[in-house]
């Protein structure tokens, strides 16, 4: 069964403009409108920004300079179970609370590091999210905009070329072709982990062959006969001293990981207790609050007000500090951690050959098989010729193992299915433009780009994404189900008669199991008006609707605070200082 992820509400705030914003989601459609560049696209980059995709960085700009705070509260299906989840990305910190576990932190990850690994693995694991892709010669798990593309249309290129909607993803290997069967529901994942099973034997034995000379570093048995024999007694000797020496180098380590956790610990600390410190003291301006015990007027002179604002800019300036200490830090315990547990695994394997050769008992016949280990190493020819016929072995295992042509069989069958449902809906939308009805851009597997301009090409791009959409909820009932985000739905010049048509598509075929959240912008000779015929004419009434910048203002996303929203905010700053 899917896993369905629905938006309840979107809270942004910023501390150092005082501005805010604040909307609710409802199941079905969203509608976010308002005029070119009052904001629409900003929500819904701010809501991708909140899972911890850097990719909208760049758009998000002129907002992220105002330093703002993205909360996202939202509800996952699994299996019939909800679970409540709030996400809170404050800067490169990302904070998640599901219901009553505890609350998970995340520092740094405004690049791609260790701490962004963590968290792409915690998300593929909440939403049993199991793509992997080929990156420089390995298999890794999919990046955390894979999880997105199938569902979200951005502004840009998202209405040019297909799959292009997050950048980057064109330096995986095969990227089309894995990311299609995986959302398709082609591949089997026992089928795909032994596969990778096999190739990694299949690397094993390329590796072993590769660095032969020090085949018997490698192997255990080897490495013994070499400590036991009487030609050796010295290289034993100083095999154990450097065993020593590694034990000694761990000890050091964990010593500076604990003494840096600590640290890291006191850096939270510090922060919670500053950003309570600056809270209260500008509740205590002498130009016009109270004193917190008494509560007559504070002293008003120019001496208290230098010396409160030189507070309050110290307090700012040390919370800065310490944040980019916090982040700074965190990255070296996780290299730290990383080199312990390297060094452990180095630890434990040539422990147990030192434990062996110490409790050792050297009789005649124990000599002679060392003697006989002895020879092996001598004979490589032999072992080489071994290693080649495991080698072809495993190539010959992955040749029969799944061919292309039965892939292309699969694939074949579901383009199919899809150019039937893709051309229906390009009907539906009157795209009467025959090249488009070709076999090469009406499958899944061959198209990329259409051969097409203006609103023609803007309705083939929907149609496409819709099919798709509908192809992953019949073939796939394993894979995530996010809400479809649709920027800039009239991004074209668009008529009247093609305005009707294309919402009018929308409505019939939106998909019941998840939310749709469609961004519209109206012209400098509509108003605000046309957005409720849009919810009557063509949406039932059944849309809800989110205004941006009171459908008047430009650049409008935030906006002054307003205190009703105190308790959100409140409730935001506790979950971040309680981590």
């Amino acid at each position: 069964m899917n896993n369905i992820l629905k938006y309840k509400s979107f809270f942004a705030y910023s501390e150092k403009t005082n501005k805010s914003f604040f909307t609710e989601f409802k199941n079905g459609i969203n509608i976010v409108y308002g005029r070119n560049t009052s904001g629409k696209s900003t929500l819904i980059q701010a809501i991708l920004y909140t899972f911890g995709i850097n990719d909208v960085k760049t758009p998000l700009k002129d907002i992220l300079d105002e330093k703002p705070i993205f909360r996202l509260d939202c509800e996952l299906l699994i299996k019939n179970n909800i679970i409540n989840l709030t996400l809170i990305r404050d800067d490169e910190t990302i904070y998640i609370k599901q219901d009553k576990k505890a609350i998970k932190s995340f520092f740094g990850i405004g690049g791609n590091g260790s701490e962004h690994s963590k968290l792409k693995l915690f998300l593929h694991e909440l939403f049993d999210f199991n793509l992997q892709l080929e990156q420089k010669g390995s298999i890794v798990k999919a990046s955390i905009e894979t999880m997105f593309l199938p569902y979200y249309i951005a502004q840009s290129t998202g209405w040019v070329y297909l799959r292009k909607s997050f950048s980057g993803l064109e330096y995986y290997k095969n990227f089309k072709y894995d990311y299609l069967d995986y959302y398709l529901g082609i591949e089997n994942e026992m089928d795909r982990e032994e596969k990778h099973k096999l190739e990694k034997e299949k690397l094993s034995f390329e590796n072993e062959i590769k660095f032969l000379n020090e085949f018997e570093t490698t192997n255990e048995k080897l490495t013994i006969t070499k400590m036991l024999d009487e030609n050796f007694i010295s290289e034993a000797n100083n095999y154990i001293e450097k065993f020593k020496e590694k034990e000694e180098e761990l000890r050091i380590k964990e010593s500076e990981y604990i003494s840096k956790c600590n640290k890291l610990g006191f850096y939270s600390t510090r922060i919670k207790i500053l950003n309570k410190v600056k809270r209260n003291h500008k509740k205590q301006n002498p130009e016009k609050d109270n004193c917190p015990v008494c509560q007559n007027k504070l002293n008003y002179s120019t001496e208290s007000i230098y010396e409160y604002h030189q507070d309050l800019n110290d307090t700012e300036n040390q919370l800065a500090e310490i944040k980019e200490k916090q982040k700074k830090l965190q990255g070296k315990i996780n290299t730290l951690k990383n080199s312990i547990e390297e060094l452990k695994e180095k630890i434990s394997k040539e422990f147990q050959i030192v434990k062996k050769y110490e409790q050792e008992q050297i009789t005649f016949e124990k000599w002679l098989n060392n003697k006989s280990n002895t020879r092996l190493i001598q004979n490589i020819e032999l072992k080489l010729s071994k290693l080649s016929n495991d080698l072809q072995d495993r190539k010959g295992e992955l040749e029969k193992y799944k061919t292309d042509d039965e892939l292309q069989e699969i694939r074949k069958d579901l383009d199919s299915k899809f150019s039937k449902l893709f051309q229906r809906y390009l009907k539906e939308l009157d795209v009467t433009s025959k090249s488009v009805y070709d076999y090469k851009y009406t499958t899944l597997y061959k198209s990329s780009v259409f051969p097409l301009q203006g609103v023609e090409l803007h309705k083939a791009v929907l149609a496409h994404n819709f099919a798709f959409n509908k192809m992953i909820n019949d073939n796939n009932k394993n894979s995530h189900r996010l809400p479809f985000l649709i920027d800039a739905i009239f991004k074209e010049d668009i008529d009247k008669p093609n305005k009707k048509t294309i919402l009018n598509f929308v409505y019939k075929n939106k998909p019941l199991d998840t939310q749709i959240i469609i961004s519209i912008a109206y012209k400098d000779d509509e108003d605000d008006s046309i957005i409720d015929e849009y919810n009557k004419n063509n949406f039932n009434n059944q849309a809800n609707l989110i205004c941006i910048g009171n459908a008047v203002k430009t650049h409008a996303f935030l906006s002054e605070s307003d205190s009703k929203y105190e308790d959100i905010l409140e409730e935001t700053l506790s979950i971040i200082d309680n981590t």
